[in-house]
């Protein structure tokens, strides 16, 4: 797929009924948001760091992966008006484990 493809893919996944325009939600560098099934989703690089169940309101973040994801993913929680609080962390891995240049 190209990068315009892949852009009209995502553009056309976001639920034209939900309440949230993402448009205007500011992206660190290789961040995209998209969405499916009314689950807003980020991915920084090749990793989901956000996801945001707008049906329920669950929220799981992929919290130190590196200090960029962390600043992305509080801009997502601010832009939706969501409690850092009340978020479920599902990072795996050792802290800053993406932090760096890609292998």
């Amino acid at each position: 797929m190209t990068q315009t493809q892949i852009k009209s893919h995502e553009a056309s996944l976001t639920p034209s009924s939900e309440g949230f325009n993402a448009s205007g939600l500011k992206l660190v560098k290789n961040a995209s948001i998209f969405c499916e099934k009314d689950v807003y989703f980020i991915r920084h690089y090749e990793t989901i760091i956000f996801a945001y169940d707008t049906k329920n309101g669950k929220v799981e973040v992929n919290w130190h992966c590196s200090t960029t994801s962390d600043r992305q993913i509080r801009s997502a929680l601010s832009f939706f008006n969501l409690d850092e609080d009340k978020t479920i962390n599902v990072h795996d891995g050792e802290k800053w484990s993406h932090s760096g240049a890609l292998v």
